[in-house]
């Protein structure tokens, strides 16, 4: 996925650019790669794990908290003063999202309000949450520090590939490449252009434009989504 985004983005930089290499200070390229190791790497490892152990429903009724926890720490380190009606417009959504996904499930409120279990894989959605705020608030200060965003773009999907590429080496049977199928390739280059390129690119230039506690708030679709595509599918 991020050998086919990186070629991608590589040339989208070239496009909007004019250079492949980008000249930036030391303190630049040190943000890109937490960038890269957080939101790309350690963001994708835990947020597919999870999804592995757990249902896609639960993982995205987590992943609701990223809002919530990207406005306090943004509001805290960028020192944005966030009025008491975005508040409490987000908690409204992530207690709308929590219950619309809760009970699409058959969830039973009185069950789970008389024990809580916590698996492997909500700590694992946890530290996804944890690392996609990381994410946001680097790139905000990606963009502080003059950084294009498709440059943060680029080279953080480059910085998350190798550190895959370095996981895989000893985690994956690349033998089963030699089975996969059009539909799988299809499959990839479309999540490689979309969900990773254009999704990306996307998320860091509404940072960059309308600041990071309003991008956020808009992450609160997200579980209707899942829910709504999940069903579909």
């Amino acid at each position: 996925r991020y050998v086919l985004a990186s070629l991608i983005f590589l040339a989208v930089h070239y496009y909007f650019l004019g250079c492949f290499i980008p000249c930036l200070s030391v303190k630049q390229w040190l943000y890109i790669i937490a960038v890269g190791f957080f939101g790309i790497f350690l963001y994708n490892l835990m947020f597919l794990w999870a999804e592995k152990l757990i249902s896609g429903n639960i993982v995205a009724i987590i992943y609701a908290f990223a809002p919530c926890l990207i406005t306090i720490l943004s509001s805290y380190i960028f020192k944005m003063k966030v009025n008491i009606q975005a508040k409490l417009g987000i908690l409204v959504a992530l207690l709308g999202t929590i219950g619309v996904v809760m009970f699409s499930a058959g969830g039973d409120m009185a069950q789970c309000l008389n024990g809580i279990e916590i698996s492997l894989g909500e700590v694992l959605s946890v530290l996804a949450v944890i690392c996609f705020a990381a994410y946001a608030i680097l790139g905000k200060c990606c963009v502080r520090e003059g950084v294009h965003m498709i440059t943060i773009n680029t080279y953080g999907a480059i910085v998350g590939m190798i550190m895959f590429a370095i996981v895989s080496a000893f985690k994956s049977d690349f033998s089963a490449l030699a089975h996969t199928d059009v539909e799988f390739w299809g499959s990839m280059l479309y999540i490689s252009a979309f969900a990773t390129v254009i999704a990306y690119v996307w998320y860091l230039g509404a940072l960059e434009e309308i600041g990071v506690y309003k991008t956020a708030v808009f992450q609160n679709m997200l579980p209707f989504f899942v829910i709504v595509i999940g069903f579909l599918f």
